[in-house]
Order: C-alpha cells, then sequence, then structure tokens
C-alpha cells in the first residue's frame, strides 16, 4: 500500500493497519528499539553493522535478492571537471573522517565514497536493473 511519506506508513504500520512495513535501516530503528516491530530482513547482500543479528534475504532463501538504497551527491549538467572533482575529492574526505561514519553509522548508514566514474557506474546499473524488473512484470513507465 502506497503512503505519502515515511511518517504516515509508520504510523499505519504502529496501529496494526499494515502487516508489513519495508523501511530503510535509519526509518526502522526507533521502532525496532522501541519493541514496536520486529526486523524479519534485511535488503542488502550482506548484514548489516547495525542490525548484525537480522538475516539478509538472500540468506532466507532468496540467494539472488539484494535492493540497497543510497545517498549521492549530485551537480548540474555542464559544471567544470576540475569542481566536480574537487567536490568528489572533499566529500570523499569527510565520509571516511572517523567520527563521521561513526556518528552516521548509528542511524544505520554505511558510509563509503568513491570516485565520480564509480558512482556514474553503479546508478547506470541500478537504472538497468529496474529497467529490466519494470518490463518483466510488463510495467510501462508513465
Amino acid at each position: 500500500m502506497p503512503y505519502r511519506g515515511v511518517a504516515p506508513a509508520v504510523l499505519a504500520v504502529t496501529r496494526g493497519e499494515v502487516d508489513l512495513y519495508c523501511s530503510d535501516i535509519p526509518g526502522a530503528i526507533t521502532l525496532l528499539d522501541a519493541g514496536k516491530v520486529t526486523a524479519l530482513g534485511i535488503t542488502s547482500r550482506k548484514r548489516s553493522t547495525t542490525l548484525p543479528d537480522v538475516p539478509p534475504l538472500a540468506e532466507q532463501g532468496l540467494p539472488n535478492y539484494a535492493a540497497t538504497g543510497y545517498v549521492g551527491i549530485m551537480v548540474t549538467g555542464g559544471t567544470p571537471p576540475a569542481i566536480v572533482r574537487g567536490l568528489n575529492a572533499s566529500i570523499n574526505e569527510i565520509v571516511r573522517e572517523p567520527d563521521f561514519a561513526k556518528h552516521f553509522s548509528a542511524f544505520g548508514y554505511e558510509m563509503h565514497g568513491g570516485s565520480i566514474e564509480e558512482f556514474q557506474s553503479f546508478l547506470q546499473d541500478d537504472i538497468e536493473r529496474y529497467r529490466r524488473l519494470m518490463r518483466d512484470a510488463g510495467i510501462a513507465p508513465e
């Protein structure tokens, strides 16, 4: 059932209006800590350092299942390459600071950083994966 955001979905699951809720780890941690929901599995290929006792769906009979959220930073097209490289270097520096990584890991984020080319490739692969899923399911883009 689609909701207009995380807050209405969380409200529905805590009220018992829906039986199943799929969330990113940061959106679920408070509910888990309060005992309002029980984690059945995570969608990444490997266990999360934040929730190490929650097995991935890949360990539960869906060996090829993997869906991982991500946060990426982008600039508008036409931004000079030197500026893009400088921003990428600065962002990687910050992401790899131990205090920064530790702070965000408490919310379930695993910080990685990487090159511009790696992120472009990741995005292209992700778009293609969803394109195939939509095609195979007979879903036409609107």
